[in-house]
């Protein structure tokens, strides 16, 4: 139980994945206009 995050799951879990494509999109406004999460955005 020390270890909450073992080597055999991948580093990002899909929450983080989101907040990392977010991050990229608010980087990157070219390519937000793709984003299926804002549509409207």
């Amino acid at each position: 139980m020390a270890s909450q995050r073992p080597e055999s799951l991948p580093a990002h879990t899909p929450l983080e994945a989101i907040n990392i494509n977010k991050v990229k999109n608010y980087y990157n406004p070219t390519k937000q206009k793709q984003s299926p999460m804002n549509p409207t955005d």
